[in-house]
């Protein structure tokens, strides 16, 4: 999952100085998001967490054996858990296609939990997918379980967002937003003569 979009925010509080810029990753899996940011900016602190302790269990061996100071790993399911971190002292929470595995009803909770944890001031830097993505037109009929919701063979779900739908969410949990637009990609099958037709959401909130 790319972060190139966030790059700016992540970087822009840099300055040399003993500043400490603290993010929290949501969804972290092993670390593929997490790990290079630290080189973009040297006073970055990431807190990282994710549902699957597989998953944590794989980063935290890679941070001890690399010895990652900046760094930690935590198992959390931000609907039902805690998080790791104090109220309000995040300055950047990175939430990239998580909240879409979330059912809707809980999906205000989560935001609510996110937002908690930043700064006022702080951000909350989206990307999930839009509606008809083609991953959401090409769900059997089956699979859904509400409006822009499915369920997945292997029991995982997805919800497609509308942008107004997120930004309603977000204000409802104090947040502004800052940017928002739908992100459209096209992807071209050579050997199949097909191309797959992507929609997703990329959104920038602060919190008041």
């Amino acid at each position: 999952m790319r972060t190139n979009d966030f790059q700016d925010h992540i970087y822009e509080k840099y300055d040399g100085s003993n500043f400490q810029l603290r993010l929290l990753e949501v969804g972290c899996g092993v670390g593929n998001a997490a790990i290079p940011l630290l080189d973009i900016n040297p006073s970055l602190f990431i807190t990282c967490i994710d549902f699957a302790a597989s998953a944590i269990d794989i980063l935290s061996n890679h941070i001890k054996e690399k010895n990652i100071s900046r760094m930690t790993a935590h198992v959390c399911c931000i609907v039902n858990n805690p998080l790791p971190v104090p109220p309000c002292s995040m300055d950047l929470v990175l939430c990239m296609f998580v909240l879409s595995a979330i059912a809707p009803e809980c999906q205000l909770t989560a935001i609510k939990q996110l937002s908690g944890a930043l700064k006022v001031g702080g951000k909350l830097l989206f990307r999930d997918y839009g509606r008809y993505d083609e991953a959401e037109l090409r769900f059997r009929k089956g699979s859904k379980m509400d409006e822009h919701f499915y369920v997945r063979q292997d029991g995982t779900c997805s919800y497609f967002f509308d942008l107004d739908v997120l930004k309603e969410i977000c204000s409802e949990a104090g947040l502004r937003m800052q940017e928002g637009r739908y992100i459209l990609r096209q992807y071209a099958n050579r050997q199949q003569h097909k191309a797959r037709h992507r929609v997703w959401i990329h959104a920038v909130f602060v919190k008041q």
